[in-house]
């Protein structure tokens, strides 16, 4: 019955050493902001683990000068800490137009990073907004 006993504690406390150190980015990574070109870019980092096929970034636009007409995917990259970008997966969210869109950008998981960079080009006539985060140090 011990036996039994132990196998189940060691089982349960191996599964939660496993879910508190397969966290990548946790929740603590702020917002970043980019004002310029009469736009406001929020982007926010998604937490995910390191198993996930994709790390989300959450990303609301606002303006009130001009239509918001860019291919969010097409112009965002993520460069890693070697400076390789890695190009956005997907956009999900409104569509282009209007004055205000919100929506998650996808990007293949980065392995071992200890900073990523979202870049994003065009966006309000400006030519790249840079959001970085320090992803070990969680800043």
């Amino acid at each position: 019955m011990m036996r039994l006993v132990r196998e189940v504690v060691s089982k349960v406390v191996l599964t939660c050493l496993m879910c508190t150190t397969v966290t990548f980015a946790s929740s603590t990574l702020p917002s970043r902001t980019s004002d310029g070109g009469g736009v406001r870019v929020v982007v926010t980092p998604k937490p995910h683990n390191v198993n996930a096929a994709t790390w989300d970034f959450e990303v609301v636009l606002d303006t009130h000068t001009k239509p918001l007409t860019n291919d969010l995917a097409a112009a965002s990259s993520l460069i890693d800490d070697q400076g390789r970008a890695i190009p956005a997966k997907l956009w999900k969210g409104d569509p282009p137009g209007g004055h205000h869109r919100k929506g998650v950008l996808q990007f293949p998981v980065p392995s071992n990073q200890s900073a990523v960079e979202l870049r994003v080009q065009g966006v309000g006539g400006v030519d790249v907004r840079t959001f970085r985060w320090n992803v070990r140090s969680q800043d």
